[in-house]
């Protein structure tokens, strides 16, 4: 007897269990929310280095394992690739620089989307950004802040992943992460709204392209756009444009003929021209000119 209502007992508690277990993962799926969840891929810490780090004036940083990917360059029909090593671990900004930090440093904002300090900076040009950049340096006494190189930004843009995207191959979902033509409203919007890459970078292939530190003269052979380079070539190792860090920080000279390489899109890319590859639209190259939708993200080398 004692057996049995206890028996009953326990059917009746589990029965009442699976039914509210039911209804909150119910729940769950009515939510709404059926994006994939992108596939986590754990940085490596080396040397104990930090996950993050922070400068004196807020700008959050987030370490970029060593690591390597390929690369493809699409001309016209044809698309190549190519292996690019990255050996050192790196620092690349959670954000984009926004409007506040900009105007912190500057004491200006160029940008054309005013009204919220959270937006990210644009309007700005290469020159201008490395401006910023000595300044912060100086006011950390060091040469670790920069830009990062394309194949660094490339690395950081793909996070470990071989997909299209670094939430996979499909277009569908990328109003999820990114802003573009088709959902910015034609403007910018505070930074971190989207989600953030398995990496924990938000805004990556959208809301603004981004300066990177290589430049093209033509004298480039690595991502100047001839394709036949990409034949039958060697890996690239740290792999950098022209100019280098230590001429820009004594001088901040540069050649106006010389184009600036962006990545990314941008709030008025149209969903089909965001890339992480390069070729048209994927990696643009520009002269050095303010425009509402170019902005940075900052960058630390390893100490």
């Amino acid at each position: 007897m004692f057996k049995s209502k206890f028996n009953r007992r326990v059917f009746v508690f589990v029965f009442v269990a699976g039914l509210i277990c039911g209804n909150s993962f119910h729940r769950i799926i009515a939510s709404g929310d059926d994006s994939p969840s992108p596939p986590k891929f754990g940085q490596e810490v080396k040397n104990n280095l930090p996950s993050e780090i922070t400068t004196q004036t807020g700008i959050e940083l987030v370490l970029i394992p060593a690591g390597e990917f390929d690369t493809s360059y699409t001309l016209g029909r044809e698309t190549k690739s190519r292996r690019v090593i990255i050996t050192k671990p790196f620092y690349l900004g959670k954000y984009p620089i926004t409007q506040r930090q900009w105007e912190g440093i500057m004491g200006n904002n160029p940008s054309r989307f005013k009204g919220n300090p959270d937006n990210p900076v644009e309007n700005v040009t290469w020159g201008a950004v490395q401006a910023f950049i000595q300044r912060i340096n100086a006011r950390e006494s060091t040469n670790r802040y920069r830009l990062p190189t394309d194949a660094e930004w490339e690395l950081a843009a793909r996070a470990g992943t071989r997909t299209r995207y670094f939430w996979g191959d499909e277009i569908a979902y990328m109003g999820f992460y990114v802003w573009h033509r088709g959902n910015s409203g034609a403007k910018t919007h505070p930074v971190g709204m989207m989600r953030p890459s398995p990496w924990g970078l938000y805004d990556m292939l959208g809301h603004v392209h981004e300066l990177v530190q290589d430049r093209i003269d033509g004298k480039y052979s690595i991502f100047s756009g001839i394709i036949d380079r990409y034949n039958d070539a060697p890996a690239l190792i740290d792999p950098i444009g022209t100019m280098s860090t230590d001429s820009i920080l004594d001088s901040l000279a540069y050649n106006s003929d010389v184009q600036n390489t962006l990545r990314g899109g941008s709030w008025n890319s149209g969903s089909a021209e965001i890339s992480i590859d390069k070729g048209t639209p994927g990696l643009l190259f520009v002269l050095d000119k303010e425009t509402g939708s170019v902005g940075f993200r900052l960058a630390a080398s390893v100490d």
